[in-house]
This record gives C-alpha cells, sequence and structure tokens, in this order.
C-alpha cells in the first residue's frame, strides 16, 4: 500500500473534518467512505489513503465523535473558570451549549448494535464524566447556597445521572423522553432538585429553558 504524500497529521485531520461535516449534515447512515472522500476534495486519493488511516467507517466516526467532545467540554470548561459571571449564568449558558451540542449532532449519532460501537459510547462516556465531575465542583462554588462539604456528592451525583439519561436517549428504544428538548428540561429539573435550588432560581432557569 501506498504510504500518503501529505503530512500524516494533516492528512488524518482533512478525513476527520469532512467527515465531520458529512455526518453532521447527512447522517452517519447516509454517509459512505466514498463520500468522505469526494468531500476531501483531493483526485489523487483512493481508497487505500483512507484504509491507511482508518480501519472503517465506523473508525472514523469514533476519531470524529472523540474530537467533536473534546471541543464541548472546552466550550464548558471556559464558561465554568469565567469567574466574571455568576452561577445562574453559567447555568444558563450550559444549557444553551448542551441543547446546541445535541441539536449539532442528531443526525450524527450512530445507534447500530455493534459490539465495538457499544464499547466505545461507553468509554467515552467514562471518559467524559471523569472530566466533568471537577467542572461541576468548580461550577457549585459559586452556587451561594451549597454547603462546601456537599459539594463533591453532588457533583458525582449530577455527572452519573446525566450520562444515564443521555445514554437513554440515545440508545434505549424505548426511550423516556421524546427529543433532545424533553431530556434537556428533565436533566435541568434533575439538577436543580439534587442541588436544592431555591424556587424563584429554578423558575428563572425553566424560564430561560423554555426560550431556547
Amino acid at each position: 500500500m501506498a504510504r500518503p504524500k501529505k503530512n500524516s497529521s494533516i492528512r488524518q485531520k482533512e478525513f476527520i473534518n469532512a467527515a465531520q461535516h458529512l455526518f453532521f449534515s447527512k447522517g452517519y447512515y447516509h454517509t459512505s467512505v466514498k463520500d468522505i472522500l469526494d468531500k476531501v476534495n483531493d483526485r489523487s486519493l483512493s481508497p487505500s489513503v483512507f484504509y491507511y488511516y482508518f480501519k472503517s467507517k465506523e473508525d472514523i466516526y469514533h476519531k470524529v465523535m472523540e474530537n467533536y467532545i473534546e471541543h464541548y467540554i472546552l466550550d464548558l470548561e471556559s464558561l465554568v473558570k469565567d469567574d466574571t459571571i455568576s452561577f445562574e449564568v453559567k447555568i444558563n449558558q450550559g444549557i444553551e451549549i448542551f441543547m446546541k451540542t445535541l441539536e449539532e449532532s442528531r443526525l450524527a449519532i450512530h445507534r447500530g448494535p455493534s459490539l465495538d460501537n457499544r464499547f466505545f459510547i461507553l468509554d467515552l462516556q467514562d471518559r467524559i464524566m471523569k472530566k466533568m465531575i471537577p467542572l461541576w465542583e468548580i461550577m457549585l462554588k459559586s452556587a451561594p447556597w451549597i454547603s462546601s462539604e456537599h459539594i463533591q456528592r453532588m457533583s458525582r451525583y449530577i455527572t452519573g445521572g446525566i450520562g444515564e439519561f443521555i445514554y437513554d436517549f440515545v440508545f434505549s428504544n424505548k426511550s423516556i423522553f421524546k427529543d433532545e428538548k424533553e431530556l434537556t428540561t428533565y436533566i435541568c429539573k434533575y439538577t436543580l432538585d439534587t442541588l436544592k435550588a431555591p424556587e424563584e432560581f429554578c423558575q428563572k432557569v425553566l424560564h430561560t429553558l423554555d426560550h431556547l
């Protein structure tokens, strides 16, 4: 098999960017390896070049989702660590980022029966949770009514619950959530209830959610 002439990291990134655009606009199932090759727009490419970097379409899908989730976490981290904004604003903007992520990735979600994909999703979920727990801990320190002794426990409980709700929505054939908005609303209520947030605060957050 001939090795690609371009720098390996550059070529691989071109494939991942092309695949992400297609997965997010056409959907995983309606995107083929040929579509990805065409999107890269290099007539010198052949399928062998694709398979030099990726084992399969599912393999590049995993790379796309890892890259996408990494940017999602970075956006949340930037928000959470901003000391110039209040807890309420962080919650509201966090909801917006979450909703945007759900809407953007709707078509890209791969719900196939492949065990490799299930294991990948579970592993990705575990990695996300490990990154989200410390972010929640930072976030909750700015909530005026929460005692510092409860922050770690609450952060783990919230992160674990949200992860399970998302997994149910993505993979369950009988999910309790009919769409992304209902999932987000449920997560908000679950989080606010866990935090024992004041009634006035809850009403403000849910009012903001209603207008997204």
